[in-house]
């Protein structure tokens, strides 16, 4: 099977996870099956761009997009060893604790303190509407 065909069918899947009658039409969505989703997705995606740059000859720049490709494979492969829900979720509320951490970096290190205020609080507006426990920035990153 080529890499290709690989790519079609995996892309008509993630489209009938998406479909009007589908699972996940009917249920919302939990943090586990947004994290594998997003990690199947994203190594679509890589997939599709390795194919695109070594049909063009452009092999010479794949080696991080492989390795992430390979990593993100290695991820799926954990996840769905054992454990399932509990592993993909620990990667979901990971990468969300991972963001925070980023954003709150960015935004001390800025030097227009307007802009960083005003980041920080559109920010924290995004965080006081997640349902998770933090009420702001700071507090989600401990």
């Amino acid at each position: 099977m080529s890499l290709e065909v690989t790519i079609d069918d995996n892309e008509k899947l993630i489209d009938k996870l998406f479909e009007d009658n589908s699972v996940f039409s009917k249920q919302k969505l939990t943090p586990s099956d947004v994290a594998i989703i997003s990690l199947y997705y994203s190594s679509l995606s890589n997939a599709k761009a390795i194919k695109i740059l070594t049909d063009n000859g452009l092999t010479n720049v794949t080696d991080t997009l492989l390795r992430t490709f390979i990593e993100q494979s290695v991820y799926l492969t954990y996840i769905f060893q054992k454990n399932t829900e509990a592993r993909a979720e620990l990667l979901f509320f990971y990468e969300k604790m991972n963001s925070h951490i980023k954003a709150l970096s960015i935004v001390k290190r800025l030097t227009d303190k307007k802009l960083a205020k005003n980041m920080q609080r559109q920010i924290d507006n995004q965080i006081k509407n997640d349902p998770s426990e933090a009420s702001n920035l700071e507090e989600s990153t401990k």
